[in-house]
């Protein structure tokens, strides 16, 4: 009984890590423009969804501007989700 427990609770533990890493998160820096669905294009066409935090909200008060983003690169279901730690609008 005992041995069939730690089988299934190893088992549980690899699925965790395995899937576990497609969620891992990435310190970045992205320049790109600030578009109007609350997103970030850079310069190769790459979309970014910005994260609905305090720093996420003032960067999509910027619509039209050129911006570098400090902060964590996530997958979520596919897509690109940048939640910001700190930006700086480009010249």
């Amino acid at each position: 009984m005992k041995r069939a427990f730690v089988i299934g609770l190893l088992a549980v533990m690899l699925v965790g890590f395995t899937f576990g890493a497609g969620l891992a998160s990435e310190p970045v820096v992205i320049q790109g423009q600030v578009t109007e669905d609350n997103q970030l294009m850079d310069d190769a066409g790459n979309v970014f969804d910005i994260a609905d935090t305090e720093a996420g909200n003032e960067v999509i008060e910027n619509v039209g501007q050129k911006v570098e983003i400090e902060g964590t690169l996530m997958e979520d279901n596919g897509v690109k989700v940048i939640s910001v730690d700190a930006f700086r609008i480009i010249e």
